[in-house]
């Protein structure tokens, strides 16, 4: 029986998530956000207007709103609008990769098992 679009959206969520982190950035007195993707040794991928090519930016980074990792810029291009993110301290990538087996998520009112 082909699958339910309902249930393969779930599914796609169910592993897309635990990698999906929210970006805050700090640069001369002004703030932002944004959402990226960790793609794996630390490495955060995202889109170059939420971490712009500028001096003196700083940006952290969490997956669970209470733990929060700093993290650099290594690459930004905004002519494909991307850029590529490091976590500070490698020695926080495996807490990432334990935050992100968590088997139970809440995400937008639903539990994701």
């Amino acid at each position: 029986m082909p699958e339910k679009v309902e249930d393969a959206i779930q599914k796609v969520i169910k592993e897309a998530l635990p990698a999906s982190c929210t970006i805050y950035v700090k640069s001369r007195g002004k703030s932002w956000s944004g959402s990226g993707f960790h793609i794996g040794n630390g490495l955060i991928i995202t889109a170059s207007h939420v971490c712009p090519p500028e001096k003196d930016l700083q940006v952290d980074l969490t997956f669970d709103s209470k733990n929060i990792f700093q993290a650099m810029v290594i690459k930004s291009d905004p002519t494909i609008d991307s850029a590529l993110l490091k976590i500070v301290n490698a020695n926080l990538v495996k807490k990432i990769y334990d935050l992100m087996s968590t088997k139970e998520r809440i995400t937008h009112g639903l539990i994701l098992s």
